[in-house]
């Protein structure tokens, strides 16, 4: 029974809370730095004013993430959501890597607009998976226990992000953050569960 219950439905809804565990991890650290690593990347020659670098790397964001949202809508029916979920997780993972070694804003700019587009291609996949996979009767409370645990999961990014920032450097944890999102979206790959959910 243990065995065909690791193969089940439930079991891949688990696999994807888990996956979305350690994808906020990740992102409670880019919200605390990104924006204060905007402001160091000036230091890489680029003559402009601080607000004026974190407006460019929220703005740059924001569009990315509209672009996100376009792309699954015309390529979701197209492609396996267990797919998208792991290309999304392996993709921002590095994408945040990449931003943590840039070191000029003009460099970081398209990499978190294509930031912002992974991010939407393993979010709304993601989700909509989680919804189909979950039974009606059972929704409200694993929603809300997933809730909880993606929530625990940010604050604690937020809080490794606040302490090991300045003494390790934003760069370093940014780039630190990143590989453990790239791993461990790509473990996804090696369950059959995740990697051909639809």
């Amino acid at each position: 029974r243990y065995w065909r219950d690791w193969s089940s439905d439930v079991c891949s809804s688990d696999l994807n809370t888990m996956q979305g565990v350690f994808g906020q991890a990740a992102t409670g650290v880019c919200v605390v730095l990104i924006p204060l690593y905007a402001t160091a990347l000036l230091a890489g020659g680029t003559n402009v004013a601080p607000g004026f670098a974190v407006g460019a790397i929220q703005t740059a964001l924001g569009v990315g993430l509209v672009l996100g949202g376009v792309i699954v809508g015309g390529i979701g029916h197209r492609v396996r959501a267990g797919r998208l979920v792991i290309g999304g997780y392996v993709s921002s993972g590095l994408l945040i890597a990449l931003y943590g070694v840039s070191g000029n804003l003009w460099v970081a700019v398209p990499l978190v607009v294509a930031g912002g587009i992974a991010n939407m291609v393993y979010v709304i996949p993601s989700l909509a998976l989680f919804g189909k996979l979950v039974p009606a009767a059972m929704m409200g409370r694993v929603i809300a226990f997933r809730r909880a645990l993606v929530s625990a999961a940010y604050l604690l990014g937020i809080q490794l992000a606040g302490v090991l920032g300045t003494p390790l450097g934003f760069g370093s944890v940014l780039l630190v953050a990143g590989i453990f999102t790239l791993v461990t979206g790509g473990l996804g790959a090696l369950f059959p569960q995740v990697r051909d959910a639809d």
